[in-house]
């Protein structure tokens, strides 16, 4: 489709179409497109990039281990156990499309009930879960669906991807560029000497992507609702996400990572069992590996992969049931609007995308851009076959700060009046 477009499709259910092709479900333990190929072997994931050639051997695990915190902050107990959990003796699916491929496993770990098994190397509780991995032909990134049915108390789940980059720094995302961060900073090892209140920890948060690089690859995780990872590993080489923790308290005193005081309440220790969520849960997740890491392609990968394709559904009459049922027009259009529209679109430009919004005084629209990368880039071009031009470019206020220029500058972010 176009940019900033709309199509319409009708379907006529009284015809069978020649082009209509179901969606096979089949035994194996491999998919592949374009851009991967994936297996399963022995429990353990393989990802290899068939553009770059790199094997991803054991590239996707899952972590369980303790958590003794609060609604705040996350702290291991003594003597923690953490588990490393495969997908050995899953039950695994294929379902394939003209255009998509999934490959879906289905099992069950054993983990630790609550803090005291764990301390006594114990595994009792039930941890059902389903990893579904699938590919698109039409996009770079693999994506992640992980449901799990938890049962257990107080404890962590992340899943673990192994990036093959050793690394001295992390770069996430943040509303419109990427920090790096430190993996291993130094005050980790004397902080307790040095009069530091808590531990300065090494699990940041995640906006949207974070991902490990060097001169000639990378790896970028993508999050749709997970809020934090950690670089893990003995040449901090791992990106661990944090799937969901479960924890019973609002604030609790003298943790493990931060002695003394309590968070939250400091007088008063309150229970929260709602946070022990109990109860089935699904993340979804993205995955993206290259040889030459550019903050904008990333970006605009995960703009692509975040955002739902808006649709709906205008019928007149059901037939679905016993009786045909006709609807009521429901906020019917004042005029007549063409079956596909396109209002413009950008090209010639590797800006990143933010939003489209109309102009509070009427006049236009506003669109907005930004470039993540070091350098400059090309502003683009605007191509509308309805007229539209690019006026000026304005504040965050919709204020005009003078004419449109063609280059966007290092970590700029652009508002330009559309009319």
């Amino acid at each position: 489709m176009n940019g900033f477009s709309y199509k319409t499709i009708e379907v006529d259910d009284s015809k069978a179409g020649s082009d209509v092709t179901l969606a096979v479900n089949e035994a194996g333990n491999e998919i592949s497109n374009d851009d991967y190929r994936i297996e399963l072997n022995g429990g353990e994931v393989e990802i290899t990039n068939l553009k770059t050639g790199v094997t991803y051997t054991d590239a996707l695990r899952f972590s369980d281990d303790s958590d003794a915190g609060d609604n705040y902050d996350h702290s291991p107990m003594d003597n923690d156990w953490t588990l490393d959990l495969d997908l050995n003796n899953s039950l695994v699916t294929l379902e394939k499309t003209p255009t998509t491929q999934t490959m879906t496993m289905k099992g069950k770990w054993l983990v630790p009930a609550n803090m005291e098994e764990r301390a006594a190397r114990v595994v009792s509780s039930e941890l059902a879960y389903q990893v579904s991995l699938s590919l698109s032909n039409t996009s770079e990134v693999i994506g992640v669906h992980v449901e799990v049915d938890n049962k257990a108390l107080n404890h962590r789940l992340r899943m673990v991807v192994d990036s093959q980059v050793a690394s001295e720094f992390s770069y996430a995302g943040t509303q419109f560029s990427e920090i790096a961060r430190e993996v291993n900073p130094p005050e980790l090892k004397t902080w307790r000497e040095d009069g530091w209140l808590e531990e300065p920890t090494t699990t940041e948060p995640l906006l949207n992507t974070v991902a490990l690089k060097n001169d000639d690859k990378f790896t970028a995780i993508f999050a749709h609702g997970c809020k934090e990872y950690q670089i893990v590993g003995k040449d901090f080489d791992k990106i661990a996400v944090t799937l969901f923790r479960a924890c019973g308290h609002f604030g609790l005193p003298d943790l493990s990572r931060r002695p003394g005081r309590a968070s939250g309440t400091p007088n008063k220790i309150t229970p929260t069992p709602d946070s022990q969520l109990q109860k089935v849960m699904t993340f979804d997740l993205g995955i993206v590996t290259g040889d030459h890491y550019q903050s904008n392609q990333v970006r605009q990968q995960y703009v692509e992969f975040a955002t739902e394709t808006v649709f709906y559904h205008e019928q007149n009459l059901c037939r679905a049931g016993e009786y045909n049922i006709s609807f009521f027009a429901t906020n019917p259009l004042r005029d007549q609007v063409p079956a596909n529209f396109s209002l413009f679109e950008l090209e010639n430009t590797d800006a990143v995308f933010s939003t489209l919004t109309k102009a509070k005084d009427n006049n236009g629209y506003i669109l907005r851009t930004y470039n993540c990368e070091e350098t400059a880039i090309d502003a683009g071009t605007l191509k509308s076959a309805h007229g539209y031009q690019a006026q000026e470019v304005t504040n965050l206020l919709e204020q005009s700060q003078g004419d449109v220029t063609p280059e966007l500058r290092q970590g700029e972010l652009r508002s330009v009046r559309i009319a």
